[in-house]
């Protein structure tokens, strides 16, 4: 029985390597590189572009810069100035030359390369009528006990003849304690993201850097650290209010005075389309990941001839008294983040 055992698995095995083929010289025709770009334009601050290129399948996944590329930038009345490199790949352009409002092109050439281009418009601020304040508790919630939320009503004026897209997020300033003085100087703090959700229907598109973006689904307690929105649903209306819910943060409370963060800073930033439309897409992208059944996507790119994303933005910034919103009793009814 062993013997004849044998020879049946002799005879499997040569049937099986008889079967397998074997392929060689694999010539695999990979696409020529281009450029890619990713710049992030702002009417009041430095902004900041890096030029790369492509990567083929051969390639490590790591970045690799263009040093000896001539960048341009046109505005809408056809000014044209170059932008010198700062560091490997790195160029920069002063808010002087970036004005609201106005529409511009960046171009990129380097040798071996097609020329790559990206049109995009930066926005004026959004315009922010108030932000009030209140306090809700949920029973019986998603999480055991009574949860206590903040809340901020955002009431936003939006412009009827324009599509706009907004991005909103939270940040506390954390006391910062330095060694050298033994104390916490009122100058010394550091920002950290607060999390938050929404229940407002005109909130599409959320981010954490946890899972990147995700479409927002009403109903759902989505906790975020940034809320993207369209005005596709509310546009032509003089007056809209979006609301930000956040949870009371541990390390804000005073244990002598029995009350909690006393602030919170709110960042509203008016978007152009180029951005929402590659959260958009990416957000399509995570939510096909691991499902053979899903649709392909393709890679949303604002870069015409190359590859990347470029657009525009506007922030304001307001800080939000907190003063009294929150006590002790708020941080212990419930699991917070």
């Amino acid at each position: 029985m062993k013997l004849r055992n044998i020879l049946l698995f002799g005879i499997l095995v040569l049937a099986s390597t008889s079967c397998q083929k074997i392929l060689r010289d694999f010539d695999f025709q990979d696409k020529d590189p281009l450029i890619v770009i990713q710049a992030r334009f702002t009417a009041d601050s430095t902004s900041l572009i890096l030029v790369s290129r492509s990567l083929d399948m051969y390639d490590r996944r790591e970045v690799k810069t263009i040093s000896k590329a001539f960048v341009f930038l046109t505005n809408d009345e056809g000014d044209r100035i170059s932008l010198t490199m700062d560091s490997a790949g790195w160029y920069s352009v002063a808010p002087e030359y970036l004005p609201a409002s106005s529409s511009y092109t960046l171009e990129v050439e380097a040798e071996g390369f097609p020329t790559a281009r990206s049109s995009f418009y930066i926005p004026p601020k959004p315009e922010v009528i108030s932000i009030d304040t209140t306090k809700i508790k949920e029973i019986n919630g998603p999480y055991a006990g009574t949860a206590t939320y903040g809340k901020l009503i955002i009431h936003l004026k939006d412009d009827p003849g324009t599509e706009d897209f907004y991005v909103i997020r939270l940040k506390k300033r954390t006391g910062h304690f330095l060694w050298s003085e033994k104390e916490y100087p009122d100058t010394a703090y550091r920002y950290s993201d607060v999390w938050i959700s929404s229940e407002s229907p005109y909130v599409d598109l959320t981010y954490d850097m946890y899972n990147g973006y995700m479409t927002m689904e009403q109903g759902v307690d989505i906790q975020a650290q940034r809320l993207i929105v369209s005005d596709r649903l509310f546009n032509g209306e003089p007056e809209v209010t979006i609301d930000v819910l956040f949870s009371p943060l541990m390390d804000d409370l005073s244990y002598e005075a029995g009350v909690g963060a006393d602030s919170i800073d709110v960042f509203i930033a008016s978007i152009d389309e180029h951005f929402y439309e590659y959260a958009r897409v990416k957000a399509e992208i995570i939510s096909a990941e691991g499902n053979p059944l899903a649709e392909p996507v393709t890679p949303y790119s604002t870069v015409e001839d190359g590859y990347g994303l470029v657009y525009g933005e506007n922030q304001i910034g307001y800080t939000v008294d907190l003063t009294g919103l929150f006590t002790t009793s708020d941080y212990y009814s419930g699991v917070y983040y």
